[in-house]
């Protein structure tokens, strides 16, 4: 299994995303994912924006990093959108000028709404992936072909904000005061929607102090709180998944089917 270096939600933190993958860590990770969540933070403004699209921008070339989008993105990607423009979470047109004069459509193209990797089963994406989410699939599902299932109902979805449109995979859900009963891909409340299936999925979005980690230990859903070092869960755990938004104080690298979490706070020492 390739080694991945996880970096959650940034917002503005772009500093300590370049001191956290600075050498040696990035150079010894296969590669990077980036969980999305770039923009918006309290007191920010428009030229701060305005830098972290310029950061973003020069990160998107980098070809061992892969960009998720996050809902603190979304919103700018498709700011033209009425039904984006979501001042209660961060938005102002003036920022989203900002950000749109240094992206680009195609810039905008390159944050993928998911990464599956194959080697170990796992699922990044901002927020997470509800099973309510994909179309009923008949027989064994296997995770290729829910990962299947997910390429063309994000492709779907896609089409949909093109044409101006709206679509349950990328909108809130009841626990972030959407009209939906749980949100989708960019939205999903991690304490009252999340529910492992399928994948091991890794996920930002929902803050939290600690890493946490949420799984079945046989019917009962359990959820842990992780710490520097590894944090698997014991053998009867399955299913296992992780949130790693804690303000970007943690980091994390997979390898060898186990995670170990990081904190930021010690590569500044």
């Amino acid at each position: 299994m390739p080694d991945i270096l996880v970096i959650p939600d940034i917002h503005h933190k772009t500093r300590m995303a370049d001191a956290i993958m600075g050498a040696p860590l990035e150079q010894r990770a296969d590669y990077v994912v980036l969980l999305g969540d770039y923009f918006d933070d309290f007191g920010d403004t428009p030229e701060i924006s305005a830098k972290t699209a310029e950061w973003l921008k020069q990160s998107l070339a980098r070809p061992n990093r892969i960009h998720l989008m996050g809902n603190h993105d979304l919103h700018y990607r498709y700011w033209r959108h009425e039904y984006m423009q979501n001042p209660w979470a961060g938005w102002t047109i003036e920022k989203a000028r900002a950000i749109n004069d240094v992206l680009t459509p195609d810039d905008w193209d390159k944050l993928k709404w998911f990464h599956h990797e194959p080697h170990g089963n796992r699922l990044f994406s901002h927020a997470g992936l509800h099973p309510g989410m994909l179309p009923p699939l008949n027989g064994d599902d296997g995770e290729l072909k829910v990962r299947d299932a997910l390429i063309t109902a994000c492709a779907r979805a896609t089409r949909a904000l093109e044409a101006g449109g709206r679509h349950p995979l990328f909108r809130a859900g009841h626990a972030r005061g959407g009209e939906q009963p749980v949100g989708g891909l960019v939205w999903l409340d991690w304490n009252d929607e999340f529910v492992p299936f399928e994948f091991h999925q890794v996920v930002g979005h929902t803050p939290v102090r600690e890493p946490q980690v949420c799984y079945y230990e046989g019917e009962q859903k359990r959820y842990q709180f992780g710490n520097a070092g590894s944090t698997t869960p014991g053998k009867n755990a399955t299913l296992a998944s992780y949130n790693l938004d804690t303000h970007l104080r943690h980091y994390a690298i997979i390898n060898d089917n186990n995670i170990r979490i990081y904190k930021t706070g010690d590569i500044l020492k």
